[in-house]
């Protein structure tokens, strides 16, 4: 009797309220959901919760694979700390026929024996924050006219790469156009746009889209190429040499542009970001000392022999 007025209670509760609560009883394996659930998502959880724990998660709602795995891995978090815990993401809305995302709060309530006995859950619809958020990251990430990461971006971006996968060997790779101030005060800041878009999609023609690309600001460009052997680099370089060296003509006169890079890898230098930058920028000016349309490994350069020894 007393469980049974319980749970009418707590339909009466979930029927007045506009946010989309649900509880979850552990012990009697019954799913409540407030009204709001069917009218915010157009489907409702079922009655009953499976035997199966495992299994919860694909039961109960309506996501993908990813953030279901996420959704299973917050409530074991909520087991093991006996504390409210809270997740972002993304609901199917049969009313909008996409998927929404959503902030889901679960608090456990504890029985007389001090463990869990149901848990008590609120969907916040954070859609608009998010795609307001993700619209804004984007145009502050990327440079107007390339489209490729600002320096900021690619900072973050590769110290989270080098963070994550400590034990392969990544490079970066800092390249410069030779000659483009040429090309600008020559032929006009059109051609010299042109010149500069060209180089990208070049670039993207010899990088993966695991790599991160970005522009440094006027002719500079830095690559993170991820978890690559020395001899497929080496290719690459060679690629890009020769692919980025080109004629531009207007009115008659003409520039030869082409470029010069400077490399380090995790492998020689370590997994410190400036440290990184600092190695390919001394390169970088070695390729140009020597001559332009080269590239040359920090390693390679004749100081650091000594460093190595």
């Amino acid at each position: 009797g007393a469980s049974a007025h319980r749970n009418r209670r707590t339909e009466l509760i979930l029927e007045r309220v506009e946010e989309v609560f649900f509880e979850l009883n552990i012990r009697e394996l019954v799913v409540t959901t407030s009204d709001s659930f069917i009218s915010k998502f157009g489907w409702t959880m079922p009655e009953h919760l499976p035997e199966n724990k495992q299994l919860i998660s694909q039961t109960l709602w309506r996501a993908s694979e990813q953030d279901l795995a996420k959704l299973s891995n917050t409530a074991k978090q909520m087991f093991s700390k006996r504390e409210p815990v809270s997740v972002v993401v993304q609901l199917y809305s049969e009313i909008l026929q996409r998927y929404i995302w959503c902030e889901i709060l679960q608090y456990p309530i504890f029985g007389e024996d001090n463990t869990i006995a149901s848990i008590i859950g609120l969907i916040r619809d954070v859609d608009m924050q998010i795609t307001e958020r993700e619209k804004l990251m984007e145009q502050v990430q990327r440079d107007p006219l390339t489209g490729l990461y600002n320096k900021e971006s690619f900072e973050f971006m590769v110290k989270e790469s080098l963070e994550q996968l400590p034990n392969q060997n990544h490079a970066l790779i800092f390249l410069d156009l030779d000659r483009f101030k040429n090309v600008n005060d020559t032929l006009g800041h059109l051609v010299g746009d042109q010149v500069l878009c060209d180089a990208v999609n070049k670039l993207r023609l010899i990088f993966s889209n695991l790599d991160i690309l970005s522009r440094f600001g006027g002719d500079e460009f830095c690559i993170f190429v991820k978890n690559i052997p020395l001899d497929s680099l080496r290719n690459k370089l060679n690629w890009l040499i020769k692919r980025l060296r080109a004629d531009y003509e207007q009115d008659g006169i003409s520039v030869h542009v082409s470029c010069s890079c400077g490399i380090a890898c995790t492998d020689s230098v370590g997994f410190d970001y400036d440290e990184l930058m600092r190695c390919a920028d001394k390169a970088l000016y070695h390729s140009k000392q020597g001559g332009r349309s080269r590239y040359t490994f920090y390693t390679d350069l004749p100081q650091n022999h000594t460093d190595r020894a």
